[in-house]
């Protein structure tokens, strides 16, 4: 295999080296190869595509199959968890109505940044109708989060936050002056509230959630909770410390992180989160009967080619890096 690799890698540091040297032939295949994949279909690349559709289809009922075989399958929302057993779900409600309310600060917090920084933009004419609108909706959510479902303390941290960012528009309003700095500093000023509510919340909802498990537990046979899955569906960027993830680990084991337990950004449905599973585990008894590496498919296929340019194993997480290197730097 080791000798395979490198012969393949020599022919592509050979074609490199060719295409460096003969720019015009290099131009020339890329023309050609622009042509070949503008063109239309041909009969051959129909049928070809047809067959194809027939083999994943029997991949899928063999994956799908496989799927079915696991006694319990959890998937873990934030609204809620649910049991799949076969073809019958259970959906276990999760108490949000104070969480939900919190949300609405959070929420403002997004669009403050959002309408200040973009009207703030150098070369911006702000539009001072927009951002009045803007301070009503302000006055609005401090209005609500008085009559809001939250503890003493959560209200009072979420009105401070509320009150500071519509005193800061009013400001910004009256003297018709927006920059960078004053929003830095009005963001800056409700840092500690947020980081509070935050604790705050979590550990009502990582309490519900721990709770919710046990009972789940305490309802699935012995041979059903070894063998369970869960699935954790995430936002649409990957999240370090993710507290669903987090709390369904401290119950069924840490251990179990990425091989029972698994995260799943961007998934939005039990269906999607089942469908996510269904491939891992069809892709991993494939790699098993092809490769005897049960992991080898949730590789990509091409990454020992991918190894001629990154040498050692990768995962690319988000790494925001120095100020020089901010690709969203402004």
């Amino acid at each position: 295999m080791k000798n395979k690799m490198k012969k393949i890698m020599g022919w592509v540091s050979c074609l490199l080296i060719l295409s460096i040297l003969e720019p015009s032939k290099a131009a020339d295949s890329s023309s050609q190869s622009d042509e070949h994949l503008t063109a239309a279909p041909t009969t051959i690349d129909t049928q070809l595509d047809a067959l194809n559709q027939a083999y994943r289809r029997w991949y899928g009922l063999e994956s799908q199959s496989a799927l079915s075989r696991i006694p319990l399958i959890l998937i873990v929302q934030e609204s809620g968890l649910t049991t799949v057993r076969g073809n019958q779900r259970v959906f276990y409600p999760l108490p949000k109505q104070s969480y939900n309310h919190l949300k609405n600060l959070l929420h403002a917090v997004l669009g403050f940044y959002g309408i200040m920084t973009s009207n703030a933009r150098s070369g911006t004419t702000p539009n001072w109708n927009e951002l009045g609108t803007f301070r009503n909706d302000l006055a609005r959510s401090l209005d609500l989060i008085k009559a809001a479902n939250l503890t003493d303390e959560e209200k009072k941290l979420a009105t401070h936050s509320l009150t500071e960012l519509l005193i800061g528009t009013d400001e910004i309003l009256a003297h018709r002056t927006l920059n960078s700095d004053k929003i830095s500093t009005l963001l800056s000023n409700i840092r500690p509230d947020l980081e509070t509510l935050s604790q705050s919340m979590g550990d009502q909802h990582s309490r519900h959630l721990a709770t919710t498990l046990l009972k789940i537990k305490s309802e699935a046979t012995s041979q059903e909770w070894n063998d369970l899955v869960a699935v954790v569906a995430g936002h649409q960027t990957p999240r370090r410390g993710n507290l669903e993830t987090a709390v369904t680990a401290s119950i069924l084991g840490k251990e179990l992180l990425g091989e029972r337990i698994f995260y799943a950004e961007n998934i939005n449905s039990v269906e999607g989160a089942l469908g996510f599973l269904q491939t891992l585990v069809g892709d991993s008894q494939l790699s098993e009967a092809v490769f005897k590496d049960p992991t080898r498919m949730w590789r990509d296929l091409f990454a020992p080619v991918s190894r001629y340019y990154v040498s050692e194993d990768f995962y690319t997480e988000l790494k925001m890096g120095t100020p020089k290197h901010h690709l969203f730097a402004e």
